[in-house]
């Protein structure tokens, strides 16, 4: 309902627990135009073996359908998530599986962190049985992967113009100010601070590892 209301505004929905999700959140990404392709959508780990002792309540191949159902409503749509490397118990092949799904998805932006221990959680009774060292070379391995995924992801939208929510003006470039496209990537571009609020038309023209460059529309 809130999508249906008059005005300019856009509904970014974030931070969803995929075994919260339910097929008309589908369905209204897919009808309403004002919710943008873009969220965040909790993963953790891609082992059902982790998840299970994280209790999550989802498998594997229940967060990569529903990422194909959002695919399906909104084909341009972009992903970003949490991963923790480390849990008490993670083998090498829990590890490689949540590689596998970093992969399946190609995540826009990854929160990933090491495992540790938190006094008075469920996890906080299991083992820490996973080596400071193995935690430290498995988070390395899946930030550098991730960095390629996102540059990837960056590089094809160029030559791609997007609605961009003006917020402020650039940290990179004096003269420039930045927004958000409706996939949550920062672009930087040159415009006047009274831009600043405004919802405009920008070309991308150059992608960096995390952020884009461009022109507004009617200067390409």
């Amino acid at each position: 309902r809130l999508a249906e209301l008059p005005g300019d505004f856009r509904v970014r929905l974030s931070s969803l627990e995929a075994a919260e999700v339910r097929d008309d959140l589908v369905r209204a990404m897919a009808r309403h135009p004002r919710v943008v392709p873009h969220l965040h959508l909790c993963l953790q780990s891609g082992s059902d073996r982790v998840l299970v002792a994280m209790n999550r309540h989802y498998t594997r191949e229940w967060y990569l359908e529903l990422i194909e159902r959002f695919r399906e409503a909104r084909p341009d749509i972009a992903f970003s998530a949490d991963v923790m490397v480390g849990f008490p118990g993670e083998t090498e092949q829990d590890f490689m599986e949540t590689m596998d799904v970093i992969e399946r998805v190609r995540f826009d932006v990854l929160y990933s962190f090491k495992y540790s221990v938190r006094p008075m959680t469920a996890a906080a009774s299991l083992a820490d049985d996973v080596p400071a060292r193995e935690k430290s070379r498995r988070l390395v391995v899946l930030q550098a992967r991730q960095r390629e995924i996102t540059l990837e992801n960056n590089m094809r939208r160029v030559g791609s113009t997007y609605d961009v929510l003006v917020d402020g003006a650039s940290t990179r470039v004096e003269g420039q100010v930045k927004g958000r496209t409706t996939h949550n990537a920062i672009v930087n571009f040159t415009g006047e601070r009274s831009l600043v609020g405004r919802t405009v038309r920008v070309t991308v023209t150059r992608a960096q590892q995390n952020s884009l460059t461009g022109v507004l529309s009617d200067a390409a």
